[in-house]
């Protein structure tokens, strides 16, 4: 293989054994084949959006666990905040930037339980 061609060859593999993987992680954290809201729609046109949703999920999958928090609130929270992230964000001209806002703090607040 000539010395110009192998950068653009393994490039090429690399992009082949990596893509799937990261395919695979800027889908949320929800059946985007389902969504039926503005928020969910958005959130599954947006690959930043869709690994925000899918952190989110992880973090309260370990809040879930863990013996130090309450699951009837966290349920409770969790419903909360999805009620608030559709009225919220579902009407606004800027609902990118609102969801990345809603999911920050509310990552943020996940994060604080687990920790």
């Amino acid at each position: 293989m000539p010395r110009q061609l192998f950068p653009a060859a393994l490039a090429a593999a690399l992009y082949l054994a990596f893509a799937p993987r990261l395919a695979a992680y800027e889908e949320p954290s929800f059946d985007c084949d389902k969504a039926a809201s503005s928020v969910e729609i958005t959130i599954c046109s947006d690959s930043g959006l869709a690994v925000l949703d899918r952190r989110m999920a992880q973090l309260y999958s370990r809040a879930r666990q863990s013996p130090y928090v309450d699951r009837g609130e966290l349920l409770a929270d969790q419903r909360r905040w999805w009620r608030l992230r559709e009225s919220q964000c579902g009407r606004s001209r800027r609902a990118v930037e609102c969801l990345v806002d809603m999911y920050q703090a509310r990552i943020d607040e996940l994060r604080d339980m687990v920790d």
